[in-house]
């Protein structure tokens, strides 16, 4: 008996743990997708040409009047 409800209170334990550990490394995201530069693309700016790349997280081209973050990537 004293054997399952040790296993018990540590499951619990690990449980709790693992989420704190989720929610700070969503927070750090957070925090940091935040604190990247952000623009809105222009009419006539070199991303709205045909020959731009596209956007590498969504696979789209840019739009006129469309907001965007710059990656440290570029």
């Amino acid at each position: 008996m004293a054997w399952l409800v040790f296993y018990y209170i540590q499951r619990f334990r690990y449980a709790n743990a693992r989420d704190r550990n989720q929610r700070r490394l969503g927070d750090a995201a957070k925090k940091a997708i935040s604190q990247l530069q952000v623009r809105t693309i222009r009419k006539g700016d070199q991303e709205t040409e045909s020959d731009f790349d596209n956007c590498a997280v969504c696979i789209e081209g840019y739009k006129p009047n469309d907001v965007v973050r710059i990656l440290p990537c570029s």
